[in-house]
């Protein structure tokens, strides 16, 4: 086999090893955890506890409307009932029904406010709890999957090490450096020339290049440095 071929079959078997590694470490995360459950989690616990401040906050207003609503019904017994005999106590009692009749509008207005907050956090805290289920099943389903994959993964990795191994064995000490070297700033290292263009960066090479190349020298793309093969 050519230097050029071989350096280019090193480099498909990294890539498959690389992207083999990458696989493995998304099953591992998976399988340690998961942050976007995490996040949704998080945040139906936030909306639960909102939910339930509004819950008192609302009760705490309902008893309000009710002890005023007491007091203005006391009040208009006291009115008509005939037991307020002096004209500037009725006066004065009926201003204070008034004043009271006020306070409980008011009060209302805000019950009915708290109401539809409450309302809203509920609708939310069960579209939050709905999320938080639906990710459950899909991360199940992912590490179920997992589990099944690890054997098949397992076996592809241990098979393109030992192939990456027997082709690291067979090219010369300095190939391997040189294409290590590229490795280190271009991904992928090597650029196949199709039609007398550089895989890598699509631009023309120059003829002398494209004779190296022939020569199975090992040689780089002026443009973007990759090792070019023919």
């Amino acid at each position: 086999m050519r230097l050029g071929e071989s350096l280019a079959q090193l480099a498909e078997v990294e890539s498959r090893l690389a992207a083999l590694a990458a696989e493995a470490a998304a099953a591992g995360a998976r399988a340690a955890g998961d942050s976007v459950l995490a996040d949704l989690e998080s945040r139906s616990d936030e909306l639960e506890q909102s939910v339930r401040r509004a819950s008192a906050t609302l009760r705490q207003v309902e008893l309000e409307v009710e002890e005023l609503q007491g007091r203005a019904r006391a009040q208009e017994r006291s009115i008509y009932d005939g037991s307020v005999r002096s004209p500037a106590d009725l006066q004065r009692r009926q201003h204070q029904l008034q004043s009271l009749r006020e306070l409980i509008s008011g009060r209302e207005e805000v019950e009915l406010a708290e109401m539809e907050g409450q309302e809203q956090l509920a609708a939310e805290l069960g579209q939050a709890r709905a999320a938080v289920a639906q990710r459950a099943r899909e991360l199940e389903l992912l590490r179920q999957a997992d589990a099944s994959r690890a054997p098949q993964l397992g076996a592809e990795t241990a098979a393109a090490a030992g192939e990456r191994d027997q082709l690291l064995g067979a090219l010369p000490e300095s190939a391997v450096v040189f294409y290590r070297r590229i490795a280190a700033r271009r991904q992928p290292p090597v650029a196949l020339v199709v039609g007398g263009i550089c895989s890598g960066c699509r631009l023309p090479l120059p003829h002398r290049l494209l004779e190296e190349a022939r020569r199975d020298s090992l040689v780089t793309c002026e443009n973007c440095e990759r090792i070019l093969v023919l």
